[in-house]
């Protein structure tokens, strides 16, 4: 029986890392036997994981220097979930909008586009209002969850799924709901799927405030997608509300709250 073993992988993922480093703007003057050498040390270092080497380039990509980088992956961790820890470390998670991006996305039941990030931040449920963000979304996104996400075509994924599980491990794992500033992470799951179902119900009660006659018919083809088009979340909204379910807190019945501020 045949099986892949680290060194199958290990011209493939030194290729990769040797492509990626070359797209930084950073490192785009580095001599290309030093992105070798580098490569080579990433390749080696990932043990045959794509996900670990690719990590790797998201921590060290802020380096300028061989030396800078060389130390880095010196003290990287062997491990994939210590590596994606070390990942989450360069993310500054006591920020607004980095909370709301990763909870929305972990609450989410498909990913999400950017301008659908843009629409949330754009609704404040507590007061029920529509207030729009005029910063490019984009940017604010890249700066708010920094390696952790992956932005193509307009849609936010996480870089890889080993990232959306243990972010996911992390905040179903919260017990102190006290907003202590030494919590692991900043929220729990359930108060992330709050948070967006609030969002959402609130977005379609203020944007859809248009005046139909009483009828029995349907809206026509061109009404629904003219309110598509002018209204993005609404597709979201249409078929993936999250539902809110009470959890269980020492016996007691716990009503969740939105996401802490």
């Amino acid at each position: 029986m045949w099986s892949v073993e680290p060194e199958h992988t290990q011209e493939d993922i030194v290729h990769v890392v040797h492509e990626r480093l070359t797209a930084i703007p950073s490192l785009k003057s580095m001599h290309r036997d030093q992105k070798h050498t580098i490569a080579h040390k990433v390749a080696t270092s990932a043990n045959g994981l794509f996900t670990w080497a690719d990590i790797a380039i998201e921590i060290i990509k802020t380096e300028k220097t061989v030396a800078g980088i060389t130390k880095i992956l010196d003290s990287l961790p062997k491990t994939l979930k210590e590596v994606i820890n070390k990942l989450v470390a360069t993310v500054d998670l006591t920020t607004k909008d980095s909370r709301s991006v990763l909870a929305w996305m972990l609450a989410a039941q498909r990913p999400l586009l950017l301008s659908e990030i843009k629409q949330l931040f754009e609704i404040d449920f507590t007061t029920m209002t529509y207030s729009e963000r005029f910063t490019d979304i984009e940017q604010d996104v890249r700066h708010a969850c920094g390696g952790l996400i992956d932005i193509s075509d307009g849609i936010v994924r996480f870089r890889s799924l080993a990232i959306r599980h243990h972010l996911s491990d992390l905040a179903a794992s919260i017990t102190d709901f006290s907003n202590s500033k030494d919590a692991k992470f900043p929220f729990h799951t359930k108060e992330a799927s709050y948070d967006l179902c609030l969002r959402t119900l609130a977005y379609v009660k203020l944007v859809l405030d248009r005046q139909f006659h009483i009828s029995t018919a349907l809206l026509t083809h061109n009404q629904l997608t003219e309110l598509f088009d002018e209204h993005v979340f609404l597709e979201y909204a249409r078929g993936h509300t999250p539902s809110i379910t009470p959890t269980c807190s020492g016996g007691a019945l716990r009503t969740l709250r939105p996401m802490r501020s």
